[in-house]
């Protein structure tokens, strides 16, 4: 009779993915596993060594576990009989491989998670999206059955010799991998090793650095080495999702938010950080953004980062949502409150993670702290690579970027105070704030009132350039319009970063890490009025 049980699952195109080079694997997923699953885990590991050292070519891995129980009664199956008519019984042989599947392995898809977790530059060939096997490799026949000495019926894998009798015998479990297009076919992985020796190069360089300004620099330099593949829709599964289109040193091979969040991670594997308390971890689920972002973002699956910060709190980095408004510090190191599970950021930024996610981290990694990370006391950010940010009223002279100023980068210079005056783009409300007495807005939410903006680092500059086919804006109140008039909402920071508008310089600011422009800069591109009666300053931008 041949029973070949053989379980499988298609893997999400979502899934965690991890980027530790094999040397360097620091494991946290791993950590999640049973004790069972983890002895998996180290197997797997080991296979998918010998594919990307060239060792091996195939992709389905066999792993033999030694010791499983060789014989085997009705009433230790919990079945009624062993056969059935002329036949072995078929609850009795499912019976057998749920055992035996058992003995091998708790949760082969949280095994699969983890690796993807730990590993995804080892694992850059696999495509995650298409069918996954896993299951038992039974052979045939799968079972055989006989009677024992007492005239009872017995069961039992084929790999027992009734005449050379044994406790116990091996079984074999296997693990299916596809390969990706862009490296082979089928399961034979036939492509070479990418190169990431930029990677290691960007470590170095920032290795004198303080924590703070390693993560902040990884951040910045993604974003200069990549952009977004805006260009990906129905591309199979490969090098978008991938570390290795940041690290190739070609800036047309562009990446999706997989590669930017794999990358940032990869970066983290590959530092020994002053606090050992600092872990990057890749999660994934649903991130959604209000309506008018004229296509600047991305709503839908989403892959992002969690970094535990010296403090041992949690706290979200999104590098693929920063280069695409105005740069690193955006969304890095954020904190917050979520609501039914859901983390709102920069007003219109909604994250929520998926069931996979879920299962490969406990909800203490998950958790954010509920304020964003402050940088430590005479710290300098290496990478202030803000995304266009608002200033607000009057405060404590803060100074603007570009400024020379007597104080060193990074340093708390002023605050950000809640206004009660309301700024107003086409009639659509942008968030507001005050800086040393004037309306400011954020340059990043520009990039939902009709301007598109940029960020080059290697000149500390954030461009803004005027985006004509963008006609309806949609309103999105202050997050601290429900505040008493001039209540502290963030901190200035000193900075070198200069904005440019079209080509002029304007004054500006490092606002918690993004960068704020006084609201009257706009008048350059429309009508520009204030209302003092209705507290409003508004501008009709021109066609």
């Amino acid at each position: 009779m041949k029973i070949r049980r053989f379980l499988s699952a298609l893997l999400a195109a979502v899934l965690l993915a991890g980027l530790l080079p094999t040397s360097a694997l620091a494991a946290p997923a791993r950590s999640g596993l049973s004790a069972k699953d983890q002895k998996v885990y180290d197997m797997l590991h080991r296979e998918v060594g010998r594919v990307l050292s060239g060792t091996s070519a195939s992709t389905i891995f066999s792993l033999t576990f030694e010791g499983f129980q060789s014989v085997w009664t009705a009433s230790e199956l919990g079945v009624k009989s062993i056969v059935s008519g002329d036949g072995i019984a078929l609850d009795a042989a499912e019976a057998l491989a749920d055992r035996m599947a058992a003995f091998c392995t708790d949760d082969p898809q949280k095994i699969l998670l983890a690796l993807l977790a730990d590993l995804p530059y080892d694992l850059y060939w696999y495509d995650k999206t298409a069918q996954t096997g896993y299951g038992l490799d039974l052979g045939y026949p799968a079972f055989r059955a006989s009677m024992n000495e007492d005239g009872e019926w017995i069961l039992y894998p084929s790999a027992y010799d009734p005449d050379h009798p044994t406790d116990r015998v091996p079984v074999t479990y296997q693990f299916q991998l596809p390969v990706s297009g862009d490296y082979g076919y089928a399961h034979l992985f036939t492509g070479k090793r990418k190169s990431v020796g930029s990677a290691q190069s960007i470590v170095a360089k920032y290795a004198g650095k303080s924590d703070y300004e390693k993560l902040l620099g990884y951040a910045a330099e993604i974003c200069e080495l990549t952009d977004y593949d805006k260009n990906s829709s129905g591309s199979k599964y490969g090098d978008r999702w991938q570390v290795t289109n940041v690290f190739d040193g070609d800036k047309s091979t562009k990446v999706l938010c997989e590669g930017y969040a794999k990358a940032f991670k990869y970066l983290c594997d590959l530092t020994k950080f002053d606090s050992s308390r600092i872990e990057c971890r890749l999660v994934s689920g649903l991130m959604q953004s209000v309506p008018g972002e004229n296509g600047r973002v991305t709503s839908g699956s989403h892959m992002w980062n969690i970094v535990t910060m010296d403090d041992g709190r949690n706290y979200l980095v999104d590098v693929t949502n920063s280069d695409m408004n105005g740069g690193p510090e955006f969304l890095f190191l954020k904190g917050g409150v979520p609501v039914y599970g859901v983390y709102t950021f920069q007003d219109y930024f909604t994250y929520t993670y998926d069931e996979q996610t879920k299962k490969v981290w406990n909800t203490l990694d998950l958790v954010l702290a509920t304020e964003d990370y402050k940088r430590p006391a005479q710290t300098a950010p290496a990478k202030e690579t803000p995304k266009s940010e608002p200033s607000g009223t009057k405060q404590q002279n803060a100074a603007p970027a570009g400024s020379a100023p007597s104080v060193t980068v990074g340093q708390v210079v002023g605050q950000v105070l809640s206004t009660d005056i309301r700024a107003y783009v086409n009639g659509a409300e942008i968030p507001a704030y005050n800086i040393d007495g004037r309306l400011a807005v954020l340059v990043s939410d520009l990039n939902r009132y009709g301007f598109v903006t940029s960020y080059e680092n290697s000149l500390r500059k954030t461009t803004v350039k005027r985006d004509r086919n963008a006609k309806a804006f949609s309103s999105v109140p202050s997050a601290a319009s429900g505040l008493p008039v001039g209540s502290p909402v963030m901190s200035v920071y000193s900075t070198d970063i200069v904005v440019e508008m079209d080509g002029r310089r304007v004054e500006a600011f490092n606002v918690d890490n993004r960068m704020a422009i006084y609201f009257s800069e706009l008048k350059e591109y429309g009508t520009y009025g204030y209302d003092n009666a209705a507290r409003a300053s508004s501008v009709t931008l021109y066609n």
